[in-house]
This record gives C-alpha cells, sequence and structure tokens, in this order.
C-alpha cells in the first residue's frame, strides 16, 4: 500500500500582502524553489505517492503547480470553504479523498520542515516532528516520558515541555486519526473556537494509541516578510555556487537561474534570483526576486520583488508585489 500526504494549504497569508493577493503562501518562491516544492521534494523522496492538498483561497494555482510539476504524483484536491481549525481541514482531506486507513503525513503546506522522512514514517507507531523551543507558550508542545508522548498541551500558560509541535505528523493507521477527529467535529468540541488537530491527537493517546517524538534537522517559517527572508538565508545555505560571469561578483550563498541576464553586478551575499530576470548595474543582498523582474541602477536590501516588476534608480529596502514599477527621481 502507497503513502498518502495530506497538506493543509488553505490559508490567506494576510502578513505576506501584498505578495499573497495574487500567490498562495505555499507557492511564495524561496531559495530557487517554491515553500511547497521544498515540502515535496522530500516527501517524493521518501516514497510518498499521493498528496491530497486541502486548499481554498487561490487554490487552483495550488493544484496545476503540483500536476505539473510533479505529474507522477497523484494529486487529490479538497476545499475547505470554511476555514474552521487545522483538525477540521485534516478531517475534510480524510472524508473528501475516502482515507481510512493506510499510511499517512500530515505537514503544514506554508512550513519548511527538514528530516529524515523514511525514519519518521518507519517509526513505531504514529510519530510527530518536535524540536525545542526557548518560549513554549507559543506553540503546541509534547509532554513525554521517554520517546512516547503522554499529553498533548496548546500553548499552553505553564508549559510543563519545551518540545514544540514544528506541524509534521506520521500515521501507521490514519482510520485512527480518521476516528479522533471525526469525535471532536460531531461532537463540537472546539479549542479557541476551532477544531484543532492537538485535540484529536490527545483522544488518540486517551485511546491507547501509540504516539512517539521525533527530532527534525530544521524548521523554517514563512508566516511574514522577516521569517520568510530568514527562511531563504537559511536554505541558501545548501545551494551550490552559480558559475561564474563576466561583470558579475557574486557573494554565495546566492541561487542564479541560467536564464537570468546579469551585467555590471554584485550579487549577494543571501539572494535568491527566479527565472528570466534582468539586471543591469545592480548591487543586491538578502532579497528575493521574482520570476521577470527588470532591475536598472539599483542598490537593494532586505528585500522582496513580487514577479514582472521594474525598478529604476533606487536605493534602500522594498516590499513590492507582482507587477510593480518604482522609480526614482
Amino acid at each position: 500500500m502507497g503513502i498518502t500526504a495530506i497538506i493543509p494549504a488553505a490559508g490567506i497569508g494576510t502578513r505576506l500582502r501584498p505578495h499573497t493577493f495574487s500567490l498562495p503562501k505555499a507557492l511564495l518562491p524561496v531559495a530557487g524553489n517554491t515553500v511547497l516544492g521544498h515540502i515535496l521534494d522530500q516527501l517524493v523522496a521518501a516514497g510518498v505517492d499521493r498528496v491530497v492538498l486541502v486548499v481554498g483561497y487561490l487554490g487552483e494555482q495550488l493544484t496545476e503547480w503540483v500536476q505539473s510539476t510533479y505529474p507522477d504524483l497523484r494529486v487529490d484536491t479538497v476545499h475547505q470553504a470554511e476555514r474552521l481549525g487545522l483538525g477540521h481541514a485534516i478531517y475534510q482531506a480524510l472524508e473528501g479523498a475516502d482515507l481510512r486507513e493506510g499510511r499517512g503525513l500530515v505537514i503544514l503546506g506554508d512550513t519548511v520542515v527538514k528530516a529524515d522522512f523514511a525514519g519518521l514514517l518507519a517509526a513505531p507507531g504514529h510519530a510527530m516532528g518536535v524540536k525545542e523551543v526557548a518560549d513554549p507558550r507559543r506553540f503546541g508542545v509534547a509532554v513525554t516520558e521517554g520517546e512516547r508522548i503522554i499529553e498533548l498541551e496548546e500553548k499552553p500558560e505553564e508549559p510543563r515541555s519545551n518540545l514544540a509541535m514544528v506541524g509534521l505528523y506520521a500515521f501507521s493507521d490514519l482510520g485512527a486519526l480518521h476516528r479522533s477527529l471525526q469525535h471532536i467535529i460531531t461532537g463540537n468540541i472546539r479549542t479557541r473556537g476551532e477544531f484543532q488537530l492537538t485535540d484529536a491527537l490527545q483522544r488518540m493517546i486517551e485511546e491507547g494509541e501509540y504516539l512517539s517524538t521525533f527530532p527534525i534537522q530544521g524548521w523554517f517559517d514563512v508566516g511574514k516578510e522577516e521569517s520568510w527572508l530568514e527562511t531563504n538565508r537559511d536554505l541558501l545555505a545548501h545551494v551550490e555556487e552559480p558559475a561564474p560571469r563576466e561583470g558579475v561578483i557574486f557573494h554565495p550563498p546566492v541561487h542564479v537561474p541560467d536564464s537570468a541576464e546579469l551585467s555590471d553586478c554584485e550579487i549577494g551575499p543571501n539572494v535568491s534570483l527566479e527565472e528570466g530576470v534582468k539586471f543591469n548595474r545592480v548591487v543586491i543582498e538578502n532579497s528575493i526576486v521574482g520570476t521577470g523582474v527588470v532591475v536598472t541602477d539599483c542598490a537593494i536590501r532586505d528585500s522582496l520583488i513580487g514577479a514582472n516588476s521594474r525598478l529604476i534608480g533606487l536605493k534602500g529596502c522594498f516590499n513590492l508585489g507582482e507587477n510593480s514599477e518604482a522609480v526614482g527621481e
């Protein structure tokens, strides 16, 4: 039997506007890929052969992108018309894709987690990725005895653990997850007004299911502008240096596609360029630049530039959505 990954990706991404006016958060560019691409590359390598996308806002873009980029992957789409919490999203995925058995993963569509996915799937019983954090009050946390999880707490005021749940879960039997989610939804059991996955997992523990912790190597969030740039910096550390180009100085790490047209430029560090950019007399660092952007006579830092934008004669930090134009005096 194959392995299914459920990816909730119905969020609007309000804190990342103007970029999420035209792109779902999971398709934002980062370190030469999209957020979702970084996730799916790992899943496919671990043997996942089916993905269930939970979509809402701009969901058709997500479905089309995954189908075209991963043609050998079975992709089912479930639309979450009303956002009632993560537990509700996953329950809709299980119902909509008729999943009642088999191994599966749940991973959030706006967070890049670096982990041994094959090892996670081989863990006994069910398992979840965790990471030690300095302030557990901001997260759902796992209370453990050894590696076994005995209790889960959602953003506790007085945490009994510093093991934060990172949004990565493996289930040896999706049927057990379905039964617990069905219990909280039919019983209208909500926390902070929403159906929480944490509550369903806690019920699984109380029903005798074995849940264990699983350490991860990296946890990268793309929830706001600062963390988007920070994630780009972290993931670029594993990108190969570009080939030398005449008239261009590179300060790695950078991602520069072959299609980029660069003349008299200084690029990096921590810069990710998408396909078809055209730079002339540009100095840029710590920035993400979308497809088809044209930049002339600019010095740019700490910036997010949407696709098909045009910048001329500027210096400083910029946050521009798609098809923007900015010209200096």
